[in-house]
């Protein structure tokens, strides 16, 4: 298993990473916590199946997972994602923009100090 980490915007989609999942047993007390400690700098988590426990700790750690029903290419994903980025996106997601400029605007002002 792996994540495949994308950048997204309303004009542009690119891979930025490939992180490979670790092996762990599932029948671990923590077995999520390594998992999402991988993705903790993303805003988005594509998936075929979570299961409640590990859905609540992606939420938990400011990540909005979004199932799929099936395997397939990632790229009508991506353009769909970036038509609501472009478009006028619900709630949830014009928060997590929100929050990314913040980010930039910080990290920019950091650099500039």
């Amino acid at each position: 298993a792996r994540f495949l980490i994308y950048q997204v915007s309303a004009t542009e989609a690119r891979l930025i990473a490939v992180r490979p999942a670790p092996n762990i047993a599932r029948l671990s007390v923590d077995h999520s916590a390594e998992r999402v400690a991988l993705i903790g700098d993303c805003d988005l988590l594509c998936v075929l199946s979570i299961g409640g426990p590990a859905a609540a700790r992606v939420v938990n750690s400011g990540i909005h997972p979004i199932k799929r029903g099936a395997i397939g290419d990632i790229q009508p994903l991506l353009t769909e994602l970036q038509q609501v980025l472009a478009g006028d996106p619900p709630p949830w997601l014009a928060k997590l923009r929100a929050r990314a400029a913040d980010e930039q605007r910080s990290a920019q002002a950091g650099a500039t100090s």
